[in-house]
């Protein structure tokens, strides 16, 4: 699965000893992939048990009901089936954990593809963020309540009424990331409306680069900046939407593919084509001696620039080293 989810606990959780309230999912099934947010109600004091259960019952039931949610005659029949399916699901944790439901309580962030045609919701705060053309935009506002850090939760008195749902075709759109609220306050500037230029990179690097790479530069990038202008708990979640190497490379501009493999300020852009050539193959063969023989490189030449790209995290050339 080319989807990556990351959750950060808050330094003002951390010193009240109060657990990562952001939970995340990111499910592929039914020719469905999906990505989901929670983010848990800081006055709500079980509200990361609610999360985890929304994460999981909203992936569950997007992959499963996909079609039918698309051919719905309206969102709101689409909102009356998810809250349904989350409002049974909250119950039983409720019951588990002998609590009331508002102590569960959180919002909710998706976005669901399936052959070309995409379902996006949001209940409450944070952002849902589409790329399209080399630009990251806004696809739905966060709802705010009347007061700071008041907004509209899966357990909130006719939530349905806040369930904001949109659905289309993908067209040129290559990829959605979420954010909680906490992480918004780095990546979304609400005065204009602007989307961190680091969005779109992060969707670029989900679908080239391994777990293990993104884990590690997420975290730092997270410690150095994102954590530093919040106290609260920050996630995201994002599904790049590329459907192969050509597609991928054909809809970044040449600033985005040297930056891929070059992180000097002046780039030395001898050997890019030789990388793009390597990944353009290495989807159509296991054997290197096959895949000197596609992209026409000599076999020493060949592992050098295989070794740099396992370096720069590159998923798809590890089985040849």
């Amino acid at each position: 699965m080319k989807m990556f989810q990351f959750s950060m606990q808050g330094r003002g959780h951390v010193k009240a000893g109060i657990p990562c309230q952001d939970k995340t999912a990111a499910r592929e099934a039914f020719g469905t992939q999906c990505i989901v947010l929670a983010d848990g109600a800081g006055s709500a004091r079980l509200s990361h048990f609610g999360a985890a259960a929304v994460v999981e019952t909203a992936a569950d039931i997007l992959c499963r009901e996909f079609e039918r949610f698309y051919a719905a005659a309206t969102p709101a029949d689409v909102a009356t089936a998810i809250l349904k399916a989350l409002h049974v699901r909250l119950h039983e944790v409720a019951k588990e954990r002998e609590c009331a439901l508002p102590d569960l309580a959180s919002t909710l962030l998706f976005a669901a593809s399936n052959g070309g045609r995409y379902i996006i919701g949001q209940i409450g705060d944070g952002c849902i963020v589409f790329s399209r053309e080399g630009e990251s935009k806004l696809a739905a506002s966060p709802e705010k309540g009347e007061f700071a850090n008041q907004t509209c939760f899966v357990t909130s008195a006719h939530s349905e009424r806040h369930f904001h749902l949109f659905k289309g075709k993908l067209g040129s759109i290559d990829g959605f990331f979420l954010m909680s609220d906490g992480a918004a306050e780095s990546l979304y500037q609400r005065n204009t409306d602007i989307v961190a230029p680091l969005v779109r990179k992060l969707i670029i690097a989900t679908f080239c680069k391994n777990q293990e790479w993104l884990q590690d530069t997420v975290r730092d990038i997270f410690d150095r900046e994102i954590m530093r202008k919040t106290t609260d708990d920050c996630s995201i979640a994002i599904m790049p939407l590329f459907t192969n190497y050509k597609d991928f490379f054909d809809r970044l501009d040449r600033q985005d593919i040297f930056r891929l493999f070059y992180k000097a300020k002046y780039i030395h852009r001898q050997y890019t084509d030789d990388y793009i050539t390597i990944l353009f193959h290495s989807s159509q063969t296991e054997d290197i001696a096959i895949l000197a023989k596609l992209t026409g490189l000599k076999m020493h030449i060949l592992k050098r620039r295989l070794q740099r790209l396992r370096a720069l995290g590159f998923r798809e050339v590890c089985k040849f080293l």
